[in-house]
């Protein structure tokens, strides 16, 4: 089963058969024939991954109510939180 946020529509590709980009190079194809598409398709390929990455994360960013910036500060922070706890500077006592 597919997991239920918007990348599993990239996720599950295999499934789907052609999509928007496959008929994009086809059309391409047809009407140019003379030009390779397939830089094209690699760049809405990419484009269309990086919309789907920004509507999960600012859907976890309207859930917590802060900003996409807000939430990268956050999630940062949460990485280096245990290093940070750990460490033999933070744990060292100053006279």
């Amino acid at each position: 089963m597919p997991p239920q946020w918007p990348v599993s529509q990239a996720l599950w590709y295999e499934e789907m058969g052609e999509d928007r980009v496959d008929r994009l190079v086809a059309d391409i194809k047809r009407l140019r024939p003379d030009i390779d598409p397939r830089l094209k398709a690699v760049s809405a390929r990419l484009l269309h991954l990086s919309d789907l990455v920004q509507r999960y994360y600012g859907g976890i960013s309207e859930r917590f109510d802060v900003s996409l910036s807000g939430l990268a500060v956050m999630t940062t922070l949460a990485r280096q939180a245990p290093r940070e706890l750990t460490s033999p500077r933070s744990t060292a006592t100053f006279s």
